[in-house]
């Protein structure tokens, strides 16, 4: 997609790039929607992790602090997303 609207930017007409818009505004959205949905499973895993960190820690099973529980909760998340 990003090659095709390079190429037309380059070399194409003003018709080109009007009839070449809508499918790029179509592919924005369509990315736009997915980059929601990652931003969502992410968000709900790092709390999931956080949840468990602390009921650990509440067990005595681990002795992060909070801050650390924080820390490693967002690192297991950017890992995993």
């Amino acid at each position: 997609m990003l090659e095709k609207a390079q190429k037309i930017l380059q070399v194409g007409s003003v018709v080109d790039i009007q009839n070449f818009l809508p499918q790029l505004i179509q592919a924005y959205c369509k990315l736009d929607i997915e980059q929601a949905k990652l931003e969502k499973s992410y968000e709900i895993y790092r709390i999931e992790r956080y949840v468990e960190l602390k009921k650990e820690k509440k067990d005595k099973k681990n002795s992060y602090s909070d801050k650390d529980i924080d820390i490693i909760s967002k690192k297991n998340a950017l890992d995993k997303y």
